[in-house]
């Protein structure tokens, strides 16, 4: 007998969800067969194991713009940390955590050094994507990832989620051409109408990038919509 039936009986079936979404290396065969058979007797559809892990967000609107409150907190703690260095920059403690610094970034510079011309740009992928409040779902989209964008998909990722700039996951994909991604994320239900900090459309952004296909595609894809709204 199945060891985890017992101990995952008790769990909700959207937690048991979350728990598939770990993956094959998150979690075990057995525990992945315990979450099937206890999905298959509530009568629960559920995903294919995904090959990497996913972190499900049960928010409805995904990542959020920073708010103006955030971003003055931001500022005043800016401010603090100036003034804090200011006062430590003449003692002997703001000498030591002056050298501490120095010695992190010359020590991060080796590191770097050591590293292929495709880890520091995938490195610089990662920390450009958390720094635009991307998500997993954007990024796939940008990278042209259909694999990955599907597997979010099938585990509830938020299609029109926004990044601190107004940019979507259909918006990545049609700036980068990627036109099998724009066609499984319309499926999906990505909002055409959605538009950027700067006022683009993922048309837009299609458009000014060169991208025929993608433009005439979201053009059609605009037509049917306005046709079942009428």
């Amino acid at each position: 007998m199945n060891p985890y039936l017992d101990k995952f009986r008790d769990y909700s079936s959207e937690h048991l969800l979350e728990r598939r979404a770990l993956g094959e290396d998150g979690l075990s065969a057995e525990a992945h067969e315990a979450i099937e058979l206890l999905l298959v007797e509530r009568g629960v559809s559920f995903p294919p194991i995904p090959k990497r892990s996913i972190q499900i967000d049960r928010s409805k609107n995904g990542t959020k713009k920073t708010s103006i409150a955030n971003q003055l907190a931001m500022v005043g703690v800016l401010l603090l940390g100036l003034a804090v260095s200011k006062m430590l920059a003449q003692s002997w403690i703001g000498l030591a955590i002056g050298a501490g610094v120095a010695i992190f970034a010359l020590a991060d510079w080796f590191r770097r050094q050591r590293l292929t011309d495709q880890e520091r740009s995938f490195e610089d992928d990662e920390k450009r994507a958390e720094s635009d409040g991307m998500t997993d779902l954007m990024r796939a989209a940008a990278d042209g990832d259909l694999q990955r964008l599907s597997e979010l998909l099938a585990y509830g990722a938020t299609v029109n989620a926004t990044s601190h700039i107004g940019s979507t996951a259909l918006m990545y994909a049609a700036r980068n051409g990627h036109s099998e991604v724009v066609n499984t994320l319309l499926k999906a239900g990505a909002d055409l109408s959605i538009r950027t900090d700067k006022g683009n459309s993922a048309r837009d952004l299609a458009e000014k990038a060169g991208h025929q296909e993608i433009t005439s595609m979201l053009d059609r894809a605009m037509g049917v919509r306005n046709l079942r709204a009428e």
